[in-house]
């Protein structure tokens, strides 16, 4: 089974790497795709990390598929997520602005300080075929749905909008709110 993690790090937003497809799958191949975490090497117990846009690490994507063509379905089927031994959670209120709290994630449980503890439920935020179109507003293609139930034990099934699918995927959460 091919892996493709997310290293290395960028070296910034001009890095020539930035946006080069990563592999290219085949139909029916099973792969393990690293992404990115929230503020990626910067989780630490204390930490509270600034985000900055973009962020350091590979995202995870795109990849080409073999034999994809436009108005292709592809069938997506999401076996398994591993978390970090670290999330991060917006600190709340209307202004939550860039700033996030660090929580550890740990026995298959997120706990949030001081004293309050959830079970993990991981899922994908972004998932996604490149469309044809850059309007912020194009909705058939996938993208940061953010939706609980994308989650191993998932197929998640798009229509390509480009020869090859151009496939990204990332925004993995351990717990999403």
């Amino acid at each position: 089974m091919r892996r493709f993690t997310r290293t290395p790090y960028y070296t910034g937003a001009d890095d020539p790497e930035r946006g080069k497809i990563r592999g290219t799958l085949k139909l029916g191949e099973t792969v393990v795709i690293e992404t990115p975490g929230g503020a990626d090497g910067d989780l630490k117990p204390g930490v509270v990390p600034e985000l900055t846009t973009p962020r350091g690490s590979r995202p995870g994507g795109p990849f080409l598929i073999e034999g994809i063509k436009p108005g292709d379905w592809v069938a997506i089927d999401i076996h398994n997520i591993e978390v970090g031994p670290y999330g991060y959670y917006n600190n709340g209120g209307p202004f939550r602005g860039s700033l996030r709290s660090v929580a550890p994630v740990r026995d298959g449980l997120l706990h949030f300080p001081p004293d309050f503890v959830v079970p993990v439920r991981p899922m994908i935020g972004v998932i996604q075929l490149e469309p044809v179109s850059q309007h912020p507003c194009a909705w058939n293609h996938g993208g940061n749905m953010d939706f609980n139930s994308i989650r191993a034990g998932s197929t998640v099934h798009i229509r390509a909008q480009k020869a090859e699918g151009y496939l990204f995927l990332g925004d993995v959460h351990a717990r999403m709110g």
